[in-house]
């Protein structure tokens, strides 16, 4: 969304933060994100109103391929964590937990909405190769804000890295 002041067509994007590593290694960030190009609240409740008006109108059979067509429009356009103007991100990392584990947690707000994100990861490191990861994605919110309408709520991944 272009800033009204703003003839220019430019927008106002800015991130304030920091960062500290405690003596134990236990790094933490801090940023607040301000995104001039998302909706704000007008535009999310048009954008909310569009998303209601092709689903429901889908599942009643009324031309359901427009109606696919416009959830596919919505869908295209739909970047979480972008979406809206105010953010709050924050992190914390512990490398070295027992010499084997690094640990972290991350945890993205919506200052907008109140949905967030909060994602916990484990790194397992067999040697100086091969490390097991896991991690896992938490969305809270309603289905009306960013971080509820995602379908899945929570996942959980796992993988190995193999460095060569």
């Amino acid at each position: 969304m272009v800033d009204p002041g703003d003839d220019s067509g430019t927008y106002l994007n800015l991130v304030v933060g920091g960062q500290y590593t405690f003596d134990n290694k236990v790094n933490i960030i801090g940023e607040y994100i301000y995104n001039g190009e998302g909706y704000d609240a007008c535009d999310w409740r048009n954008y909310i109103d569009f998303v209601k008006y092709a689903h429901v109108n889908r599942e009643k059979g009324f031309v359901s391929g427009l109606m696919l067509s416009y959830l596919g429009q919505a869908n295209s356009i739909t970047t979480f964590g972008q979406m809206r103007r105010n953010y709050l991100f924050a992190r914390i990392n512990k490398p070295d937990i027992g010499g084997k584990v690094d640990g972290s947690l991350v945890f993205v707000a919506n200052l907008d909405d109140r949905s967030c994100l909060l994602s916990p990861s484990l790194v397992y490191r067999l040697n100086d190769r091969v490390a097991l990861t896991a991690s896992a994605q938490f969305f809270i919110g309603n289905k009306d804000i960013e971080y509820g309408m995602i379908p899945w709520q929570n996942a959980v991944s796992a993988g190995i890295s193999v460095l060569f």
